[in-house]
């Protein structure tokens, strides 16, 4: 999909340069003169900036994932978890699996988290992890003690 999108990117980009060399004559039979020249020189400087805005860094939609476990490697059954996104305030929720996974999907990239995991019969030391999501994030893993 990110393949995709700068391909079109960079279609968008040279058919505006292609459209602007039409535009003042250097696919034409017509004469160059110094102007035109100094067209060419302009709409070719004038692309890379254009890349470059079209390239920068958006939020889009990415998944965090892991298991909660005891000391022994069981998933957790019915553990709960929230994630906060630290930058609009909006809470998630997820309950594990009967093998103790859970997923979040749908949040935010360049937005920062704070994730964090409770139980009834369990204690994790430590209970939250914060994170800057950049891409799919797996692995952010818990294990819960009994505390006796």
């Amino acid at each position: 999909m990110t393949t995709l999108i700068l391909i079109g990117g960079l279609l968008a980009v040279f058919l505006g340069i292609f459209l602007a060399l039409t535009a003042i004559g250097v696919f034409t039979n017509e004469a160059r003169g110094v102007s035109k020249s100094l067209a060419v020189i302009e709409a070719f400087t004038a692309a890379p900036s254009e890349l470059r805005q079209e390239l920068a860094p958006s939020s889009s939609p990415v998944s965090v994932s892991g298991r909660i476990t005891d000391p022994q490697g069981r998933g957790i059954k019915s553990a709960n978890l929230s994630v906060r996104d630290i930058n609009t305030g909006a809470i998630y929720y997820a309950t594990t699996t009967s093998f103790g996974y859970y997923t979040f999907e749908g949040l935010l990239t360049t937005h920062f988290f704070e994730l964090t995991a409770s139980s009834k019969r369990y204690v994790f030391m430590p209970d939250s992890r914060t994170f800057t999501l950049s891409d799919n994030l797996a692995g952010v893993d818990f294990v819960g003690n009994t505390g006796r």
